[in-house]
């Protein structure tokens, strides 16, 4: 019945869909492009949790060679996730794990336990904001804070802000969780414009051809004019009315003028932003007895070589970009975000795995048990909270695999053997790790900054 119910309010949406001039909001899509033809999917997936768990350790018996790209020396991290792709290359680092200095050290970042600090990098400048909503910027260089902006007023102060960041051409551009998206140029440190939507931004940023893409917690995808924040367009896809801890995510193909949109109701839409033509749609949906609500429980888009990748936390799922084709489905539950490379990937699952999948047939190639491995390395009582992994790189040609606890665990990429397991924190991992000109840059969660070469 559910099933039935979602399919007919889909195809009210998009048998009812038209771009209106003045408001900028899709209502028809003989205006977009040759309305349905346009579309070519339109499904609900059901993917029921009840199937076998891929729980295995595999060796690579067949010596399958993991091609991995030479590393990529990067001075900026202008975006959250890197790129425009969501897929973080091969990074240079030193690979020292020299602790070279505890950078600076801000009690009123004042930042939630469960929030993550997502840092940038631009110029040689450090970019990241606290729950109070200021906008900090630190020289790399001199190790002295250059500003801090608050663009919020008193009747403002009670509300605990998420700021999303993105940094071209030496502007900030932030949205926030009470409406709010503007930019700051970071020379003068003035605001360029800025603008109230309305609705509460809930999603990452990306810009391409002097274009804004950003989406709301109603589930609309905006796009929005870089150097007025003049809103162009806005599509309407489903809203979730229960609240989910799933933040929309947005990814855009250069190469074809794509954005694929992932939104918290399990929707994942590829639309050509030149065209404003829906190329295909799909939902994801988890049904659970565990899952009460049915909320979409997921990771990020990732994108390489037309493989759009994904968790729906119970599953990993492999999407064909152009097509909207699913290329397979694993019954892998996973939290963290893939990594790719052109022909493999390599993921972390719920039940401590580590996990090498070839990109076009979906099998195994390796899997090792996190765990286990660690334990033939330090004693059980010296990796409280190891196996919580928050995030996996591929850096210096190796898997890097920051835990909750501050510790970093080196795989081998061919094989899954564990290189090295070193604590590189002494408090909790408290940011996303970025890396600039061969160093890195982790924050811990007293909100101390620490760069790594």
């Amino acid at each position: 019945m559910k099933r039935l119910i979602f399919f007919l309010f889909s195809l009210l949406i998009f048998t009812n869909c038209s771009f209106d001039n003045k408001t900028g909001i899709w209502k028809n899509a003989e205006d977009i492009v040759e309305k349905k033809e346009q579309i070519k999917s339109e499904e609900l997936i059901d993917i029921f949790v009840e199937n076998k768990v891929f729980y295995e350790e595999k060796k690579n018996n067949n010596n399958i060679k993991i091609n991995i790209e030479s590393d990529f020396k990067n001075s900026n991290w202008s975006d959250e996730f890197f790129n425009l792709s969501n897929n973080i290359p091969n990074i240079n680092y030193k690979n020292n794990k020299i602790l070279v200095s505890k950078i600076l050290s801000i009690s009123k970042l004042n930042n939630s336990k469960d929030r993550l600090i997502r840092p940038l990098i631009h110029n040689q400048k450090i970019i990241f904001s606290n729950n109070k909503g200021v906008i900090f910027v630190f020289s790399l260089k001199t190790y002295k804070k250059v500003f801090e902006f608050n663009f919020y007023k008193k009747k403002h102060k009670k509300f605990k802000k998420e700021v999303y960041l993105v940094i071209k051409d030496n502007i900030i551009y932030a949205a926030d969780n009470l409406g709010y998206m503007y930019a700051i140029n970071m020379e003068n440190q003035q605001i360029v414009w800025a603008k109230n939507f309305g609705i509460p931004f809930r999603s990452n940023i990306k810009i391409k051809d002097n274009l804004l893409f950003s989406s709301n917690q109603e589930n609309e995808l905006l796009s929005i004019n870089l150097f007025n924040g003049e809103k162009i367009w806005q599509f309407q896809t489903t809203p979730q009315l229960l609240k989910s801890s799933f933040i929309n995510n947005i990814l855009v193909d250069k190469i074809n003028d794509n954005i694929f949109f992932l939104n918290n109701y399990g929707e994942l839409y590829s639309v050509n932003y030149k065209t404003r033509g829906i190329n295909w749609f799909k939902a994801f949906k988890t049904f659970s007895s565990e899952n009460k609500n049915d909320l979409f429980i997921g990771t990020p888009l990732s994108l390489k070589s037309n493989s759009l990748v994904f968790s729906t936390g119970k599953t990993i799922t492999n999407v064909d970009a152009i097509s909207g084709s699913i290329i397979w489905t694993k019954n892998i539950p996973s939290k963290v975000k893939p990594i790719l490379t052109d022909k493999h990937m390599f993921i972390i699952s719920d039940n401590k795995l580590l996990i090498c999948i070839n990109n076009i047939s979906g099998e195994v190639v390796w899997s090792t048990n996190i765990v286990k491995r660690s334990n033939e390395k330090v004693s059980k009582s010296n990796y409280k909270n190891l196996d919580f992994i928050k995030r996996i790189l591929i850096v210096d040609g190796k898997l890097f695999l920051f835990s909750d606890a501050g510790f970093l665990l080196t795989f081998n990429t061919q094989n899954g053997n564990l290189i090295s397991l070193d604590k590189i924190l002494k408090k909790k991992l408290g940011s996303q790790p970025i890396f600039s000109e061969g160093n890195m840059y982790l924050f811990n969660k007293k909100s101390q900054l620490f760069k790594f070469e």
